[in-house]
């Protein structure tokens, strides 16, 4: 399995909270993050945050309540893929680690995308008891592997969908 992967997933796991959640449709203002030495760069809103996690390109989280608490986020991790790995086998190894390692994987479900002109594999699923709505995108250009994992609560995924969706299409390599 590939490192990329577990990352993302725990980062997800231990980012929510049941308090009530902010109208993600009041974030107009965007700002781009561009990473130069993995060649590209993507436009996220303004008033997400971006938090340091060792291993992750970047972490965004969206904004606090007044209680402190944010209800969704989105990383991205990126790096070497070994010989002979394609973006079917670097998805299938991912996905097979995945569901062998959380039995508490459902509504999974994945499909074919384009992110930054290039094709992409996407999985999504849902946690536990139904709390947390994870997507995640692979994809591989120059024999460097990207993973994107957006996440939110089960019950305001859709409202951060449209904000996730934007920063997804906003995706581009700059080399």
């Amino acid at each position: 399995m590939y490192p990329l992967l577990m990352f993302s997933f725990f980062l997800i796991l231990t980012s929510f909270s049941n308090a009530a959640q902010l109208d993600p449709l009041q974030q107009i203002e965007k700002t781009t993050f561009e990473s130069p030495e993995k060649g590209y760069s993507f436009d996220y809103p303004e008033d997400w945050q971006k938090v340091d996690i060792k291993g992750f390109d970047i972490v965004l989280k969206s904004p606090e309540n007044q209680e402190g608490q944010s209800f969704a986020n989105l990383s991205v991790i990126s790096g070497p893929l070994p010989p002979n790995v394609d973006l079917e086998v670097y998805t299938r190894e991912n996905v097979t680690h995945l569901v062998l390692n959380n039995e508490f994987i459902h509504n999974f479900d994945n499909g074919t995308a384009e992110i930054g002109g290039v094709p992409s594999n996407w999985i999504s699923y849902n946690r536990g008891d139904d709390l947390t709505k994870i997507v995640q995108y692979f994809f591989v250009k120059d024999k460097l592997a990207y993973l994107i994992t957006e996440g939110a609560m089960t019950v305001s995924y859709n409202d951060y969908k449209e904000t996730f969706d934007e920063i997804i299409k906003s995706f581009k390599f700059t080399n």
